[in-house]
C-alpha cells in the first residue's frame, strides 16, 4: 500500500506542477485552482506519507506563504515594481504544504538556482537580458517542488536528514 500512495503522490504532483509550469510559461499567471490543488493535495498526502507530517504541512504552508508575501511586499518597497507575482506566493505557500518548513528553503534555493541557471544559459547564447526582463518563476519553483518531495517520499526522510547524510 504504502508504495502505491508514493506513486500516486508522485504522478499527481509531476502532473500539478507540469501543468503549472507550461501555463505559467505560456501566460505569466499561476492559476489559483491550480495553486488551490497543490495545496489540498499536499495537505491530503502529508495524512498518508511520513514527511511531512500535517503539523509540519499546515506549518510549512502558512511559512511560505507569509515569507513569499514579505519578501514580494519588500522588493516592491525597495525596487518599486513587483519582483514576484501573487501567483508564485501562493504557489510557495501551497508548495510549503508538501515539503513542510524545513523542505521550503532547500526548495527555492533550488528554484533560484535553476531559474540563475537558466539565465546564465540565455546569456551564453547570446539573448539580451536585463534588469526589466521578466521571467516566470512558477516553472524553477515546479522543479524545486518536485525535487525536494522526490527526495523526502523515496528516501523516507527528510530533507534536511537526506542533506545532512552528504555530509561527511
Amino acid at each position: 500500500m504504502t508504495e502505491a500512495v508514493d506513486i500516486i503522490a508522485v504522478v499527481l504532483l509531476l502532473t500539478l506542477t507540469l501543468s503549472i509550469s507550461i501555463f505559467d510559461w505560456k501566460t505569466m499567471i499561476m492559476p489559483d485552482e491550480a495553486n488551490a490543488l497543490v495545496a489540498a493535495s499536499g495537505l491530503l498526502f502529508s495524512l498518508l506519507l511520513p514527511n511531512p507530517g500535517w503539523v509540519d504541512a499546515v506549518l510549512g504552508g502558512v511559512t511560505g506563504g507569509v515569507f513569499a508575501g514579505m519578501l514580494r511586499l519588500y522588493y516592491f518597497k525597495y525596487r518599486g515594481i513587483q519582483g514576484l507575482g501573487l501567483g508564485d506566493v501562493k504557489f510557495i505557500a501551497a508548495a510549503g504544504c508538501w515539503t513542510g518548513i524545513a523542505g521550503l528553503m532547500p526548495m527555492l534555493i533550488l528554484a533560484s538556482f535553476t531559474a540563475l541557471s537558466y539565465c546564465g544559459l540565455r546569456l551564453i547564447s547570446g539573448a539580451k537580458i536585463t534588469r526589466a526582463t521578466r521571467l516566470p518563476f512558477g516553472p524553477f519553483l515546479c522543479v524545486g517542488l518536485a525535487v525536494v518531495v522526490g527526495i523526502q517520499i523515496f528516501t523516507r526522510q527528510t530533507i534536511v536528514e537526506y542533506l545532512e547524510t552528504m555530509v561527511p
